[in-house]
């Protein structure tokens, strides 16, 4: 394989990945707190079938405002910060 696909696939890979991991932390986030997405929603200002599509995988990539907005629902916020290598890792 080429060097251009070979970084193409990694990206893609990384995109999923980060995609998928932005889904689990809001579903586990939602879950500790012990509330349902209609509570939720309530909560935040997200109406409850965005919540659902999020959570499902079927919005792949939410705006970051309505990330944050679900985050600030459950408590939560989301800070980046820069690694030893000069990139930035999600805490």
């Amino acid at each position: 394989m080429s060097d251009s696909i070979t970084d193409t696939m990694a990206a893609m890979v990384e995109t999923h990945e980060n995609r998928s991991a932005g889904r689990r932390i809001i579903i586990a986030a939602r879950r500790k707190a012990r509330i349902t997405q209609r509570e939720l929603s309530a909560k935040c200002g997200v109406h409850s079938a965005t919540i659902a599509r999020i959570e499902a995988g079927i919005v792949a990539s939410p705006k970051l405002e309505t990330v944050l907005r679900i985050l600030a629902g459950i408590g939560y916020t989301l800070e980046l910060a820069e690694t030893k290598n000069g990139g930035t890792e999600i805490e």
